[in-house]
């Protein structure tokens, strides 16, 4: 007999200008959602609700949201210690696979059970099943991914993980009453802190294709591929500069090529060199064009979550999701950015939501039956109530990067110097003052590449173009809805 404490609440959320609802709750543990699903009435959160500074308090957290906004929420107590849910899956109708952990004891970080639960849109677990702990394996690890299997059941990858802390990777294939029909260990792939982000199925072929830093003994980002059988084939290691955090693929062009975004690193010793870059890349690692998404501001944080959500060709949702860098349960105040792309990497626009958090997760972004995408923050205040934050966003709340008209201003000399450039580009006029300037750089594509507002130093504009290519740009000073300046320059 399972046995549920529940707290539970159900509203209709309001709308608001910045985005069509937000939910927004104190919770008096810390709480995120590393899962998600949409089914045809709604879409899930699911998560964990703990004190992270205070012992090993775990409890799994729910919410399914309604096609009509409204929302349920629940805490589970089941006869397990400590447990949480990790990641899930549509399964059938509006039910869901959820992949979690559980364990008898609460004294240690190790969980002995592999969760494997089916919810309803009640938040009801309606089946589950403990899958235990190999023989000389510590505790099963905290990131899974899931697939539907070419043989019609879930294709899912875990991870058992040994006392000194390196690990294995396990696939694991189970039917829809939660029967394990197949395993297979692949040993001595994950490094210590390597974990999966992504398990896609290669369209057009009989394979599987495992994003993460989760196959490559030194740690480093890798694709890697399987058969249909579970079977290792290849890997390949991307650049290092390249960081995968949370990421996912959710666009496949063809049986080879796939849209993805990554966590750039320009400098290592630098917090703000970190940046999302968004790749056509193909299941070799092999990158044939690029979208750096340039950082919003100077501030000291890190550019942490990257997700993308496919809703058509004209229409993907990309998350830049960050974290302070200074003091966790005092934090700077921090958005999540959703860029608006389509599927020819071309920038559309952008929008901030969530300032008043200090963790802008969205870890598990996903879309929603009208075209938008559901994005998440937490306020995190250690052992005080944190609060939730929950946005729906749709393609009219993104503020889209409009056409201007050319209004040239007479008489001003501009200089842009050094030309060519490696890092930063300086705009020098004379005869006009900047303050705030809106810039926007294209190549000679006319593909654009940057849109945004930075403060100048008088009659001098600053750029960081790092990120982009080694090409010639066309730069334009933008005041309301003319361009009043252009010129050109040279990326080495």
């Amino acid at each position: 007999m399972k046995k549920f404490t529940v707290l539970m609440m159900f509203l209709t959320t309001m709308v608001v200008n910045a985005q069509q609802w937000e939910i927004s709750y104190q919770s008096e543990k810390n709480e995120y959602f590393s899962g998600g699903t949409m089914v045809e009435n709604g879409n899930y959160l699911v998560g964990i609700t703990t004190f992270y500074s205070t012992g090993y308090d775990y409890r799994p957290v729910a919410i399914f949201i309604d096609n009509d906004d409204n929302y349920i929420r629940k805490v589970f107590t089941t006869e397990k210690k400590k447990s949480f849910f990790n990641s899930s899956m549509k399964l059938n109708g509006d039910s869901i696979i959820v992949i979690g952990l559980a364990s008898d004891d609460d004294m240690t970080d190790a969980f002995e059970y592999l969760w494997l639960s089916i919810m309803n849109s009640e938040l009801e677990i309606v089946k589950e099943e403990f899958v235990p702990l190999d023989e000389n394996y510590y505790s099963w690890r905290d990131w899974s991914v899931m697939t539907k299997s070419y043989d019609n059941n879930i294709a899912m990858m875990v991870q058992e993980e040994r006392l000194s802390g390196d690990g294995d990777l396990i696939f694991m294939e189970v039917d829809d009453d939660l029967n394990v029909l197949k395993k297979v260990i692949h040993t001595g792939h994950r490094p210590s802190g390597g974990v999966p982000h992504d398990l896609e199925k290669i369209p057009g072929t009989e394979e599987y294709l495992l994003i993460g830093e989760a196959f490559d003994v030194a740690g480093h980002i890798t694709l890697s591929r399987f058969d249909k059988d579970l079977e290792y084939i290849a890997h390949s290691v991307l650049p290092f500069d390249y960081s995968v955090c949370c990421i996912n693929t959710d666009y496949w062009y063809d049986d080879e090529e796939f849209l993805i975004p990554v966590r750039r690193i320009k400098d290592a010793s630098s917090i703000t060199d970190y940046y999302t870059e968004v790749l056509k890349m193909n299941i070799t690692g092999d990158v044939s064009e690029r979208l750096p998404l340039m950082r919003v501001d100077t501030s000291d944080y890190l550019a942490q979550y990257c997700n993308n959500v496919y809703i058509n060709d004209s229409t993907i949702y990309i998350l830049s999701a960050v974290f302070s860098l200074y003091n966790f349960y005092d934090p700077e105040y921090l958005p999540t950015t959703v860029t608006m792309i389509d599927k020819d990497l071309n920038l559309l626009g952008r929008k901030e939501f969530g300032n008043d958090c200090d963790i802008a997760l969205s870890v598990n972004a996903q879309p929603t039956k009208d075209g938008g995408v559901i994005v998440h923050s937490i306020n995190v205040t250690g052992e005080k109530p944190t609060i939730v934050q929950i946005f729906k966003v749709l393609r009219e709340d993104i503020e889209l990067i409009v056409s201007v008209s050319d209004n040239i201003v007479e008489n001003i000399d501009v200089d842009i110097f050094p030309n060519p450039a490696n890092d930063i580009v300086n705009i020098k006029t004379s005869g006009f003052e900047m303050r705030n300037a809106r810039i926007q750089v294209y190549d000679i594509a006319g593909r654009m590449f940057l849109d945004k507002t930075i403060g100048s130093n008088g009659n001098i504009l600053t750029i960081d173009v790092s990120p982009l290519n080694s090409g010639t740009y066309c730069c334009k000073i933008i005041d309301g809805d003319d361009c009043i300046l252009t010129g050109t320059f040279i990326k080495k």
